[in-house]
């Protein structure tokens, strides 16, 4: 095989393991985010949310 077919397939296999990858990390947090909710409770977790959403834009302002 040539130079431009085993280019092809890595970058076929990097693209699924890529694309694999962010939807398992997509589905973990989604599955961390409802677990925390069950158990802390809803309010005080959308508090705790909201609080890191705040330190977040304050950190971008004075960049």
């Amino acid at each position: 095989m040539s130079f431009y077919a085993y280019t092809t397939i890595l970058l076929a296999v990097m693209s699924v393991l890529f694309l694999t990858f962010g939807r398992i990390t997509v589905y973990l947090e989604h599955r961390a985010d409802r677990f925390t909710a069950k158990t802390v409770g809803r309010d005080p977790y959308a508090r705790v949310l909201t609080k890191l959403a705040e330190i977040n834009v304050m950190k971008r302002k004075n960049r």
